[in-house]
């Protein structure tokens, strides 16, 4: 066991009192350091530094080496769930409310605007044990909790510590587990839990089924300045928790004995840690005996107000959480944001929060010395060659969503053929399909599922962008070896500050700053590597280059360039393929690329092998011919290259696309996937309710 570990009682007690302040710790759970680091910061500028993170082992060690003001802790308690890392935190919850501690848990996916515990300790909320944020459904979100003043013996201790052990001892049985598709089986499986739980409703069981709910005000002095804000009042769902007890009745129309019985090595090893922490335990539920015991213990419970927690379709998607919209009080009319259902799903959290000015560069690259702070970066590339819009394209007036959608495809087709990462181009949120004016100011109307907005903190609404969702999936980004990955528009601006820049990413202020927050500092580098990237990043114009108009419009009596032809055109011109095509051209990489894969994917990697060498080849010939003129040794390759008008590209798809959708269709189809390069198709529009009706006939 390590010293982080906080399985034995001791060690827990011991991290409880080294950084709690007045009992109470605020629980950060995250493996992703540039993640928690920048929740972290959020934090330290309201003030509060009782933090504790809880992660892996080799993570700790990491973190606490380069930014040791934040304590970092694991847990080597014996978990047989996949969901161990998550549960290690329910663990932690439940074993500190235990020992009187009042406990913040965060999940890394939030924003802090302004004070919690202000409004935490205030009413309607001072008199709750537990609280947590509601969940869209009516159920109790998980990502957000704050417990105090919590019984050991009491009910919320026994809600929390049942979590962890449930998931152990589990025959999944439960509501919900099982839940039948078809209508009817649905509605008989949703009564029988309606009889048992005695709550007299139909339908579905969510919060309006065990819990009160009250309307309470808007706090004013979070309404101060927020323009057009449409809430004046809140909703509180408050309720009575005590231990429940089964009396040894198991409904064998909900499934039958819920648990086997008797406990398992890990069910059994979570109640003796419990026991170690030397506190009473609660009325055992599974135990007749104790049914009134249990009963006479209560807690009472309830969920965030909206002006506490909400969700980014709430306020985030409206623009209010983007300082740079919300310039009358620089924050959003609300406490806490959660990034719950962001357009494009999960892995986007993190670009709202660059997209909305809530990211610090500066503890990115502290994270990330070698400039690796881009979704595209890797080990080898940290920062990668980019093809992008000139902007003037960007700043058309795009007529039709298919016009800017087969614009960005063109763009993702050429970069893909060349090695370049695509610059995914944002187009502007007052564009008259995306609501046109409505959108020059807060709140924002346009279709909240299918972009992001994002402004700079420079200019804020003036230039307003969107995000769209054809690209936002995480695999629109990732590099791997026959995609060099796509820059959304948060992290091209940010490049773009790069190439302006000399020596370390860091500039004077935020070198100061994170001195300050005792983060250690980057070392001064410089991107790239002489043998991949020769020119120097001093902002002089070898770094930026834009390919003039003539030499994109279709060789003669051609109506549209073939996209390989296209690409070779543009390597040879300048400086040969991006550094994400490198590894097609090291000796033996057909081989190893080949190995094990079906046989339609070795097709494919033969042929972008081809294509790149092909390309390499021809960039050869122009340098050759250039020295044996007296020229230079040949182009360079700038990191980033533009075009100033929309390619037109024959139909044929080019080798490294054909490449892409093989291996997303076999070996790479995970994460990394991105349905739109894959299949054209960005996503799936909700149909309109005449529409679902047609279907049905």
């Amino acid at each position: 066991m390590g010293r982080n570990d906080i399985r034995p009682s001791p060690a827990l007690k011991a991290c409880l009192a080294a950084r709690s302040y007045r009992r109470e710790v605020i629980l950060l759970t995250e493996t992703r350091l540039n993640p928690v680091y920048q929740t972290f910061r959020m934090l330290l500028s309201l003030g509060y530094e009782h933090v504790v993170l809880l992660s892996l082992p080799d993570r700790c060690a990491r973190s606490n080496e380069l930014w040791p003001r934040l304590s970092c802790v694991w847990s080597s308690q014996q978990l047989a769930s996949n969901t161990k890392y998550l549960l290690d935190r329910v663990a932690f919850l439940a074993r500190a409310a235990r020992l009187g501690y009042g406990v913040f848990m965060l999940d890394s996916d939030v924003l802090l605007f302004h004070d919690p515990y202000v409004h935490l300790w205030a009413p309607p909320l001072a008199n709750l044990t537990l609280v947590a944020m509601l969940d869209a459904i009516g159920w109790l979100n998980c990502r957000v909790v704050y417990v105090r003043n919590a019984r050991p013996d009491g009910p919320v201790a026994y809600m929390l510590a049942e979590v962890v052990d449930r998931l152990e001892r589990w025959r999944p049985l439960s509501y919900g587990c099982w839940h039948p598709g078809e209508l009817a089986a649905r509605l008989l499986w949703e009564e029988a839990h309606h009889r048992a739980l005695r709550t007299g409703g139909t339908g579905g069981i969510n919060a309006n089924h065990y819990m009160q709910l009250e309307d309470v005000p808007w706090p004013s002095h979070l309404l101060a300045g927020a323009r057009n804000w449409s809430h004046a009042k809140a909703q509180v769902f408050t309720g009575l928790l005590r231990v429940p007890n089964t009396r040894g009745e198991w409904p064998e129309d909900l499934g039958g004995q819920f648990y086997p019985p008797t406990r398992g090595p890990n069910s059994q090893q979570w109640m003796d840690i419990l026991r170690e922490d030397v506190l009473p335990l609660w009325p055992d539920p599974e135990d007749p005996l104790q049914a009134d015991a249990g009963a006479n213990i209560s807690e009472r419970i309830g969920y965030l107000p909206h002006y506490l927690a909400e969700r980014y379709t709430d306020g985030g998607a409206l623009g209010y959480w983007n300082p740079a919209l919300a310039r009358t009080t620089g924050h959003a009319p609300v406490v806490l944001a959660h990034f719950v259902h962001v357009p494009g799903g999960a892995t986007n959290k993190l670009t709202v929060k660059m997209a909305s000015n809530n990211w610090d560069w500066d503890v990115a690259h502290a994270v990330h010395p070698k400039r690796g702070v881009f979704f595209a970066s890797t080990h080898i590339v940290p920062v990668p060659d980019v093809l992008g819009y000139s902007q003037a394209v960007l700043d058309r007036d795009w007529a039709t969503e298919q016009e800017f959608a087969s614009a960005a495809m063109a763009l993702l087709r050429v970069a893909t053929e060349t090695g370049r990462a695509v610059s995914w181009p944002a187009l502007r949120c007052n564009v008259s399909w995306l609501g046109g004016a409505a959108n020059n100011q807060l709140p924002l109307r346009m279709p909240h599922r299918h972009v992001i907005p994002y402004a700079t903190a420079d200019k804020g609404i003036a230039d307003l962008r969107c995000l769209w969702v054809g690209y936002l999936q995480y695999g629109c980004q990732a590099w791997r070896w026959h995609f060099a990955g796509g820059l959304l528009a948060p992290e091209y601006d940010h490049l773009l500050l790069l190439l302006r820049r000399n020596g370390s990413a860091v500039d004077a202020a935020g070198a100061a700053n994170l001195n300050a927050l005792g983060l250690r500092q980057p070392t001064t580098d410089t991107v790239g590597d002489a043998t991949t990237h020769p020119s120097i990043i001093d902002g002089s114009s070898n770094e930026v280059a834009e390919v003039p108009p003539e030499l994109l419009r279709p060789p003669a009596s051609a109506a549209a360039w073939d996209v390989e032809t296209l690409g070779t055109a543009l390597m040879a011109r300048h400086g040969g393929p991006g550094a994400g095509m490198q590894v097609l051209l090291q000796p033996g990489s057909e081989a190893a690329l080949t190995m094990g894969v079906p046989v339609t994917v070795a097709a494919a990697v033969s042929g972008a092998i081809a294509a790149a060498k092909a390309s390499a080849a021809a960039v050869a010939v122009a340098a050759a011919t250039a020295a044996a003129g007296g020229g230079a040794a040949g182009p360079l390759r700038p990191q980033v290259l533009l075009l100033s008008e929309v390619p037109v590209l024959m139909e044929r798809l080019g080798p490294r696309h054909e490449l892409f959708k093989a291996m997303v269709s076999g070996p790479d189809r995970s994460t990394t996937s991105c349905e739109w390069v894959a299949t054209g198709r960005p996503y799936r529009r909700a149909r309109t309710r005449r529409q679902r009706r047609r279907a049905a006939r």
